[in-house]
Order: C-alpha cells, then structure tokens, then sequence
C-alpha cells in the first residue's frame, strides 16, 4: 500500500508540472502576441536594418509558417491587422 508521504510527493509533482504547463502557456502566448508590435515596428521603421529583419525573420519564422497553415491563417491574419497596415480585415495580406 502506498504511505502518506508516497502520495503526498505525487501531489507535489502534479502541481509542479501545473506550474510548468501554466507558464509555458503563458509565454507561448505572450510569444505570439508579440508578433504585433514587431510588425508595428517594422512599419514604422524600427526594424529595417538587415541585422533586425534577420533577428526577426529567426525568432518569428515559426509564427510566419503558422500563418501560411489553413488553420491559423486568419485569427493570426485578422490580429495582425489590428497593428500593420500591411494586412486586411479577413486576415490576408494586402497587394
């Protein structure tokens, strides 16, 4: 039979690894987020140096490959919107 403290430590790590899931959630999160105000930047000339655009092309490349996915292409399209001129309504990418 299991003792007190045997059940107690599995307690422990199930709250430890709740902790962990919430806050890669939220980092996920605010990762993706994130991914506005960088456009934002671009289009207000804060990010047009080569050394910039290449930091952003690696650390949103992923979320760049995610909006080319039939799934996320318009949430992620439509909040984009709301920081960059260089998206429409519906999410898609203006001529």
């Amino acid at each position: 039979m299991e003792n007190d403290s045997d059940h107690a430590e599995k307690r422990t790590r199930s709250f430890r690894l709740s902790i962990f899931a919430g806050w890669l959630a939220l980092v996920l999160a605010l990762y993706v987020l994130s991914w506005g105000p960088a456009f934002m930047m671009y289009d207000r000339g804060m990010l047009r140096s080569p050394s910039a655009q290449k930091i952003a092309r690696i650390v949103y490349g992923p979320l760049g490959a995610a909006y080319n996915t039939a799934l996320l292409h318009r949430p992620l399209g439509m909040y984009l919107h709301l920081w960059s001129k260089h998206f429409d309504e519906i999410g898609n990418i203006r001529p």
